[in-house]
């Protein structure tokens, strides 16, 4: 029997169940190649903002820009991570994947945020993932199980790396989709071709 997109949708909501906590955000580090390719070439548009994070350092400032990515048809906010200066301590290290005394600093180092909350302005689960008329007994293509596994990581329904590793495993024993594993491992390309600037609040001002 094949595996159905109200399948996907039940093994999404487990996951969402187990491991989502309301506080922090997955991270994820940008591959340095890509990144410094996009600080080299990024189109007009993307700006660089100093901003606090508790998450990195309750110090030092870090640079930040906020961009919107496509999943399921819809935009979903997150935000691109990179140091202003230096830190020698343990969070902003780790944040950063520097070890320790800051031995591998890169002012070109980018971390991925992902989501913080869910964005429940957006729709229920089930909405979002059943577009257009789709129903729950629509089969399971590696379309729509991509789009499902971006949404996971991208709208912030986990929060620890471990959802995405079941998901992904779940989806090649299961549902007899072991191309997900691209779709993983190819996640900032996917992210650095497809996003834009998200917009600026009126009174927020570059940096």
């Amino acid at each position: 029997m094949s595996v159905t997109k109200g399948d996907v949708i039940n093994k999404f909501r487990s996951l969402n169940a187990t491991y989502y906590v309301t506080r922090g955000a997955m991270v994820s580090t940008v591959p340095d190649e890509i990144a410094e390719r996009f600080i080299r070439d990024a189109p007009q548009g993307y700006v660089w903002r100093e901003r606090y994070n508790s998450m990195v350092s309750d110090k030092v400032n870090i640079r930040t820009i906020t961009v919107q990515v496509p999943v399921f048809g819809q935009w979903v906010d997150l935000h691109l991570d990179r140091p202003l200066k230096p830190e020698h301590r343990h969070e902003f290290e780790e944040y950063f994947d520097f070890g320790g005394h800051c031995a591998r600093y890169s002012e070109n180092r980018i971390v991925f945020r992902f989501a913080t909350d869910i964005d429940t302005s957006k729709g229920s689960i089930q909405s979002i993932m059943l577009p257009d008329g789709a129903s729950e007994s629509d089969p399971v293509d590696l379309e729509y199980a991509t789009q499902a596994f971006r949404l996971l990581i991208l709208g912030g329904y986990v929060k620890y790396w471990a959802a995405a590793s079941e998901f992904q495993t779940w989806f090649a024993d299961v549902a007899k989709i072991p191309e997900i594993a691209e779709v993983k491992n190819n996640l900032s390309e996917y992210i650095f071709e497809n996003m834009r600037p998200a917009p600026v609040a009126p009174n927020v001002t570059a940096e």
